[in-house]
């Protein structure tokens, strides 16, 4: 194998190494996780583990890197997107995947559980929601132009990234996708009536 081989074996490794830890972070939480546990889920050798992370407590850091690129990919717009399809992407994502993509979620939130008594976490939960905050903002920038004023829109795009933090926490506990997307869509048009209130007046 050559050396571009080698390094595409390594990242489908990791890749298998994070996705596991994210299902025992879905299934039982932090404190489930273990390197002979995670290697066993992932089809690996308890030796990959270490190879690629300096230690298991790296696992959930890393896990949490993943799920970040993850939410800002939903954010990407197409090319005939508007606000309200935008918008109504991020909640279909959240609150209609498959069973993967519901683990997936499921795994965010108990990482969100742990930053109420772990600072680490507190902080990378700051960055995963300024981040997604920051994608919003640029999103309807893209798409409606430089209309709105700086701190209204910011503060809406805040108040959409916590909303969504919301309804993900509170689904995952009942699922009953219908009743979320009909309430989230109840949401979407309310935050479009605001957006119109605080575009700039020429």
């Amino acid at each position: 194998m050559n050396a571009d081989g080698r390094m595409i074996k390594g990242q489908e490794t990791k890749e298998k190494i994070i996705l596991a830890t994210l299902t025992m972070i879905a299934e039982n939480g932090i404190k489930s996780l273990s390197a002979q546990k995670v290697a066993k889920l992932a089809g690996v050798s308890k030796s990959n583990i270490f190879h690629h992370f300096s230690s298991v407590d790296e696992l959930p850091f890393e896990a949490m890197n993943y799920l970040t690129n993850l939410l800002l990919s939903i954010s990407e717009l197409d090319s005939d997107d508007t606000v309200y399809s935008m918008l109504m992407k991020i909640g279909t994502a959240t609150l209609t995947g498959d069973e993967e993509e519901t683990k997936i979620f499921r795994a965010f939130f108990n990482l969100y559980n742990e930053s109420f008594y772990d600072e680490r976490y507190k902080k990378l939960l700051n960055d995963v929601r300024n981040k997604h905050t920051d994608a919003m903002i640029q999103g309807i920038k893209h798409i409606e132009g430089d209309v709105f004023d700086d701190e209204s829109l910011e503060l809406i795009s805040k108040l959409l990234t916590v909303t969504i933090d919301g309804f993900g926490y509170h689904y995952m506990a009942d699922y009953h996708p219908e009743t979320y997307m009909k309430m989230w869509t109840m949401q979407v048009e309310m935050v479009l009536t605001q957006l119109e209130k605080y575009k700039k007046k020429y």
